[in-house]
């Protein structure tokens, strides 16, 4: 096989993956894939993963970073915020591990009382 067709095949595939992954994180297909996000917003994302056992972390922050960007296209916006990240944490937190958020959330300089809405 040639280079040039390898870096093809290697390229459809790619594609085909993002469009997969977006298509199933419930985004419309006449969207555009890439969602832009600000430093805090990735900030927090990192955080929050950071305390995320190893294992899972990658699959958690996929999951994560999708409802996140779902939830910024549902509301018309074309950039994650900090707001965005906050209510994808809670909604991506299994119930029984939610009692813990606002520990974690005073750990990470928030104020639980601001979303309590949401927990």
């Amino acid at each position: 096989m040639s280079a040039f067709i390898y870096v093809y095949l290697c390229r459809c595939v790619h594609l085909w993956l993002k469009w997969a992954i977006h298509r199933r994180a419930g985004h419309s297909r006449y969207h555009n894939l890439e969602m832009n996000w600000n430093d805090a917003a990735e900030d927090l994302l990192n955080s929050i993963l950071a305390q995320t056992p190893r294992p899972e972390r990658e699959a958690a922050g996929a999951k994560l970073k999708a409802r996140a960007e779902a939830i910024a296209e549902e509301d018309g916006k074309n950039r994650v915020g900090v707001e965005t990240v906050i209510r994808a944490w809670v909604e991506t937190t299994p119930p029984a591990l939610r009692e813990d958020l606002p520990r974690l959330m005073e750990r990470y300089g928030l104020d639980p009382e601001e979303y309590q809405h949401l927990l």
